[in-house]
């Protein structure tokens, strides 16, 4: 059974096993501490990138300014992907801003795990953990999935 699946109302019902359910809970349940951690992670330039790379002044002042947003949203989007995910397995319903929110943190869930795998882009084998690779592809997976439905795709 895939993860996901088109719902009643335009709402997506989400299907994981109980293992699934933890694994996600706890990830999404570390992505705060990544981003509210030490500012020397490589994780976090991945997660809160240079917005000036060649300009030092325009990128301490675009940061001043947006940092703290963008790591509240990132942070209330984890909290809402760890509030939806079912207790269980089982089935639960994600409304469209549901699945905007697992799309953001899976997608942050995977810039840290690529960092720690040291994948920076497409092809790259990253380093030999098995573990972490087997989650990232995972997530990839799940992202895949969740995409497909809302664009409609089988």
């Amino acid at each position: 059974m895939r993860p996901f699946a088109p719902g009643p109302d335009g709402t997506i019902l989400l299907h994981l096993t109980a293992e699934e359910c933890r694994l996600l809970r706890d990830l999404a349940r570390q992505l705060p501490v990544v981003l509210t951690g030490a500012e020397a992670d490589p994780a976090v330039d991945r997660l809160l990138p240079t917005a000036y790379p060649d300009d030092a002044d325009a990128a301490a002042e675009f940061r001043a300014f947006t940092r703290s947003g963008l790591v509240e949203r990132k942070l209330t989007n984890a909290g809402r992907v760890a509030a939806t995910l079912p207790d269980e397995s089982g089935t639960t319903e994600l409304t469209p801003e549901d699945a905007q929110a697992w799309l953001r943190t899976l997608t942050d869930l995977r810039l840290v795990l690529a960092t720690r795998l040291g994948i920076e882009e497409d092809g790259d084998d990253g380093a030999p953990d098995e573990l972490l690779r087997a989650v990232y592809d995972w997530l990839a997976y799940l992202q895949d999935c969740l995409l497909a439905v809302l664009e409609g795709t089988p």
